[in-house]
Protein backbone atom coordinates (compact mmCIF):
# COMPACT_ATOMS: atom_id res chain seq x y z
CA UNK A 1 0.00 0.00 0.00
CA UNK A 2 1.51 3.38 -0.91
CA UNK A 3 2.55 5.53 2.24
CA UNK A 4 1.47 9.00 0.55
CA UNK A 5 -1.38 8.75 -2.00
CA UNK A 6 -3.30 11.50 -3.56
CA UNK A 7 -5.83 11.85 -6.62
CA UNK A 8 -5.59 13.89 -9.66
CA UNK A 9 -7.44 16.86 -8.50
CA UNK A 10 -5.69 16.92 -5.64
CA UNK A 11 -2.56 16.84 -7.14
CA UNK A 12 -2.79 19.71 -9.46
CA UNK A 13 -2.91 22.34 -6.60
CA UNK A 14 -0.03 20.70 -5.15
CA UNK A 15 1.56 22.98 -7.90
CA UNK A 16 0.99 26.21 -5.55
CA UNK A 17 2.66 24.15 -3.28
CA UNK A 18 5.96 23.45 -5.13
CA UNK A 19 6.06 27.24 -5.49
CA UNK A 20 5.69 28.25 -2.25
CA UNK A 21 8.13 26.24 -0.46
CA UNK A 22 10.65 28.16 -2.11
CA UNK A 23 9.54 31.22 -1.18
CA UNK A 24 11.98 31.56 1.58
CA UNK A 25 15.35 30.72 -0.38
CA UNK A 26 14.23 31.75 -4.24
CA UNK A 27 16.37 34.98 -5.26
CA UNK A 28 13.18 36.42 -6.81
CA UNK A 29 10.10 34.46 -6.01
CA UNK A 30 7.56 36.16 -8.89
CA UNK A 31 9.96 34.18 -11.62
CA UNK A 32 9.32 31.20 -10.06
CA UNK A 33 7.20 28.80 -12.16
CA UNK A 34 4.60 25.88 -11.10
CA UNK A 35 5.08 22.71 -13.94
CA UNK A 36 3.50 19.84 -13.99
CA UNK A 37 4.27 17.36 -16.72
CA UNK A 38 4.61 13.27 -17.70
CA UNK A 39 8.04 12.06 -17.70
CA UNK A 40 8.96 8.37 -17.61
CA UNK A 41 6.17 7.46 -16.33
CA UNK A 42 5.56 9.65 -13.40
CA UNK A 43 3.33 12.97 -13.08
CA UNK A 44 6.30 15.50 -12.43
CA UNK A 45 5.56 18.26 -10.44
CA UNK A 46 7.72 21.02 -9.66
CA UNK A 47 9.10 24.90 -9.75
CA UNK A 48 11.72 26.31 -11.95
CA UNK A 49 12.60 29.85 -13.19
CA UNK A 50 12.27 29.76 -16.71
CA UNK A 51 13.82 28.38 -20.15
CA UNK A 52 13.01 25.21 -21.37
CA UNK A 53 10.79 23.09 -19.37
CA UNK A 54 12.88 19.48 -20.22
CA UNK A 55 13.21 16.64 -17.72
CA UNK A 56 12.34 17.27 -13.32
CA UNK A 57 16.15 17.23 -12.93
CA UNK A 58 16.71 20.08 -15.22
CA UNK A 59 14.62 22.78 -13.49
CA UNK A 60 16.12 25.54 -11.92
CA UNK A 61 15.35 28.26 -9.16
CA UNK A 62 17.94 31.06 -8.82
CA UNK A 63 19.05 31.42 -4.82
CA UNK A 64 21.44 33.77 -3.77
CA UNK A 65 25.27 33.23 -3.90
CA UNK A 66 25.57 31.60 -7.45
CA UNK A 67 23.17 28.51 -5.63
CA UNK A 68 20.52 27.06 -7.47
CA UNK A 69 17.97 24.79 -6.35
CA UNK A 70 15.54 22.29 -8.02
CA UNK A 71 12.64 20.99 -6.93
CA UNK A 72 10.35 18.46 -8.18
CA UNK A 73 8.16 15.87 -6.81
CA UNK A 74 7.49 12.48 -8.96
CA UNK A 75 4.10 11.01 -8.89
CA UNK A 76 2.95 7.54 -9.74
CA UNK A 77 -0.46 6.59 -11.02
CA UNK A 78 -1.83 3.31 -9.15
CA UNK A 79 -4.95 1.26 -9.03
CA UNK A 80 -8.47 3.44 -9.87
CA UNK A 81 -7.84 5.87 -12.62
CA UNK A 82 -7.02 9.21 -11.66
CA UNK A 83 -4.87 8.02 -7.97
CA UNK A 84 -1.50 8.74 -7.92
CA UNK A 85 1.04 8.20 -4.88
CA UNK A 86 4.65 9.52 -4.33
CA UNK A 87 7.24 8.39 -5.74
CA UNK A 88 10.09 10.63 -4.61
CA UNK A 89 10.67 14.39 -3.63
CA UNK A 90 13.64 15.68 -4.30
CA UNK A 91 15.11 19.48 -3.64
CA UNK A 92 18.71 20.04 -4.79
CA UNK A 93 20.81 22.54 -4.11
CA UNK A 94 23.41 23.75 -6.55
CA UNK A 95 26.50 26.50 -6.59
CA UNK A 96 27.15 28.05 -10.52
CA UNK A 97 30.34 28.45 -11.47
CA UNK A 98 30.25 31.68 -13.01
CA UNK A 99 33.21 31.51 -15.50
CA UNK A 100 33.52 27.86 -16.57
CA UNK A 101 29.21 27.64 -16.47
CA UNK A 102 29.71 24.27 -14.77
CA UNK A 103 26.99 23.30 -11.87
CA UNK A 104 28.61 21.29 -8.04
CA UNK A 105 25.97 19.57 -6.53
CA UNK A 106 26.44 20.37 -2.87
CA UNK A 107 23.51 18.89 -0.96
CA UNK A 108 19.81 17.78 -1.30
CA UNK A 109 16.87 17.50 0.97
CA UNK A 110 14.79 14.57 -0.49
CA UNK A 111 12.17 11.77 0.49
CA UNK A 112 11.28 8.41 -0.88
CA UNK A 113 7.84 7.51 1.42
CA UNK A 114 8.37 3.89 -0.13
CA UNK A 115 11.27 3.45 0.95
CA UNK A 116 11.04 -0.26 3.08
CA UNK A 117 12.20 0.76 6.52
CA UNK A 118 14.38 -2.85 6.45
CA UNK A 119 16.00 -1.71 3.26
CA UNK A 120 19.72 0.39 3.99
CA UNK A 121 18.88 3.42 5.23
CA UNK A 122 15.20 2.86 5.05
CA UNK A 123 14.14 4.96 8.58
CA UNK A 124 16.22 7.95 7.36
CA UNK A 125 15.37 7.51 3.99
CA UNK A 126 11.15 7.52 3.86
CA UNK A 127 10.90 11.32 5.41
CA UNK A 128 12.73 13.87 4.46
CA UNK A 129 16.18 13.67 4.90
CA UNK A 130 19.25 15.47 4.16
CA UNK A 131 21.57 13.81 1.87
CA UNK A 132 25.50 15.68 1.30
CA UNK A 133 26.85 14.81 -2.14
CA UNK A 134 30.62 15.07 -1.58
CA UNK A 135 33.35 14.06 0.45
CA UNK A 136 33.28 11.53 3.38
CA UNK A 137 29.51 12.44 4.04
CA UNK A 138 28.86 11.59 0.68
CA UNK A 139 26.33 8.20 1.66
CA UNK A 140 24.76 9.87 4.47
CA UNK A 141 21.26 10.75 4.95
CA UNK A 142 20.74 12.72 8.13
CA UNK A 143 16.75 12.17 8.89
CA UNK A 144 15.39 15.33 9.74
CA UNK A 145 11.99 14.02 11.10
CA UNK A 146 12.59 10.38 12.34
CA UNK A 147 11.04 11.10 15.56
CA UNK A 148 7.54 11.66 14.07
CA UNK A 149 8.04 9.90 10.45
CA UNK A 150 4.46 8.74 10.55
CA UNK A 151 2.69 12.46 11.31
CA UNK A 152 5.29 13.66 8.64
CA UNK A 153 3.92 10.63 5.96
CA UNK A 154 0.42 11.09 7.07
CA UNK A 155 -0.56 12.98 4.38
CA UNK A 156 1.14 15.56 0.95
CA UNK A 157 0.01 18.41 3.20
CA UNK A 158 1.91 16.85 6.63
CA UNK A 159 5.18 16.27 4.17
CA UNK A 160 4.82 19.51 2.73
CA UNK A 161 5.34 21.37 5.98
CA UNK A 162 7.92 18.62 6.92
CA UNK A 163 10.03 20.25 3.46
CA UNK A 164 8.98 23.57 4.30
CA UNK A 165 11.00 22.91 7.91
CA UNK A 166 13.54 21.78 6.05
CA UNK A 167 14.03 24.92 3.60
CA UNK A 168 13.86 27.15 7.00
CA UNK A 169 16.66 25.10 8.50
CA UNK A 170 19.41 25.56 4.33
CA UNK A 171 17.74 29.70 4.48
CA UNK A 172 18.95 29.97 7.99
CA UNK A 173 22.02 27.39 8.56
CA UNK A 174 23.28 26.31 5.32
CA UNK A 175 22.65 29.44 2.89
CA UNK A 176 24.47 32.01 5.22
CA UNK A 177 27.57 30.27 5.22
CA UNK A 178 28.22 29.25 1.47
Amino acid sequence: MPQIEITINDLTLRMKSAKNLLKPIADSFSSVMSVNRSYNGYLAIGAYSGGAVGIPASWRVKCEKGIYVNYYELWQEFGQKGNYFLSTVCLNFYRLDGFSGTEEELFMIHADPDWLSTRPHGVYKKGPHLHVISGDWAHVHIGLNVGHLSQVLKSPSSLSLALASGVDLVANQILPVL
